[in-house]
């Protein structure tokens, strides 16, 4: 009787443990020209005490730039942001992801999945005149705190940041107009 009841015990244990997964279409908006690809899930890693330590060590620099001005524009990045992938492309757009190239840490781009208040967000901009640049139905807001920093509101789930030049190819490779990563 006992080894039936620790088979689902330790079932139990192992799928608690088990981290979250990310959506192939999320990857599927990388270019192809991405040296480095990471994920986060941080709605699961907020649970533990080592989350400042990870948040701090592991995702990218310009993330935090990101926080301020997300934070500026009403979203709440501890309530909001769910997932975090990210991309440190060549640098080179001809290469793909069996080249060898060196990544570009200025060459940062990411997706944050959440629950964004899309409609807020955009009244707090408009309120506060801040112009983005549009392109292919998109809107580009500039961070003018953050060097070289956009953001781009997909949807009530997804925000991508990164250099303008990434976010356009991001937005090409979404319309199947470039390759993706996978």
């Amino acid at each position: 009787m006992k080894k039936f009841l620790f088979l689902p015990l330790a079932l139990l244990s192992v799928s608690s443990l088990r981290a979250g997964t990310l959506s192939v279409d999320v990857i599927a908006m990388f270019p192809r020209n991405t040296a480095e690809f990471a994920y986060a899930d941080l709605k699961e890693a907020r649970k533990f005490p080592w989350y400042a330590q990870f948040k701090s060590q592991t995702l990218p620099l310009r993330f935090s730039d990101l926080e301020h001005f997300l934070a500026s524009v009403g979203v709440d990045d501890n309530r909001q942001i769910d997932e975090l992938a990210w991309s440190l492309g060549s640098g080179d757009s001809a290469s793909g992801p069996d080249d060898q190239a060196v990544p570009d840490s200025d060459q940062v781009l990411g997706v944050a999945l959440g629950d964004f208040d899309t409609e807020a967000t955009r009244s707090f901009i408009k309120a506060h005149k801040i112009s983005g640049v549009a392109y292919r139905g998109y809107t580009m807001y500039p961070c003018n705190s953050c060097d070289n920093l956009s953001v781009i509101f997909i949807d009530s789930s997804t925000v991508a940041f990164g250099h303008p030049s990434l976010l356009q190819q991001l937005i090409d490779v979404r319309s199947g107009m470039d390759d993706s990563l996978i």
